[in-house]
């Protein structure tokens, strides 16, 4: 419960990397679709209900997918990604926010902004989640477990 209550608190870091992974994975598949996110949902108004999604893929590739394969798809999509960048030079240095992000205010509507020293904390969790190195550089492991170890050594990882 009290892991819950922290994704939920503003100010909380913990939790936030593992959080905005999953949903960049979730984002990822359903970009590969070519799917509007606004169109899936869990609600009967969506055109699209998210359990509908493996039959959907399945009967349209040949591949038989499940619901908990879709996160995997969405996985291999965001660490393909991230080992293009990193061949093109770009690294954790890259893996940030405007400057204006890191003026922490409290205003009317709440609290704005995020201390450097935090959001540091939040990028070192998300890379931990990914199986990435402290540079965000996707590792062999990472590599070899999602089945795309052949693109390691373009990259530089161990």
């Amino acid at each position: 419960m009290e892991a819950v209550q922290n994704l939920m608190e503003p100010r909380s870091v913990q939790g936030k990397g593992v959080l905005l992974g999953v949903d960049q994975d979730y984002m990822a598949f359903l970009n590969s679709l070519d799917i509007c996110v606004f169109a899936v949902g869990q609600s009967r108004r969506q055109a699209l209900n998210i359990d509908e999604l493996p039959e959907l893929v399945s009967t349209c590739t040949g591949v038989e997918i499940n619901r908990n394969n879709l996160l995997n798809v969405g996985e291999r999509i965001s660490n393909i990604e991230k080992a293009f960048n990193i061949r093109e030079c770009m690294g954790r240095k890259d893996d940030t926010l405007p400057k204006s992000y890191f003026v922490e205010e409290n205003t009317e509507f709440g609290p704005t902004g995020i201390s450097e020293a935090n959001f540091q904390k939040m990028l070192d969790d998300y890379y931990e989640f990914r199986g990435w190195d402290k540079e965000g550089i996707p590792t062999r492991r990472k590599l070899d477990e999602l089945g795309i170890g052949y693109i390691a050594k373009q990259i530089g990882a161990n």
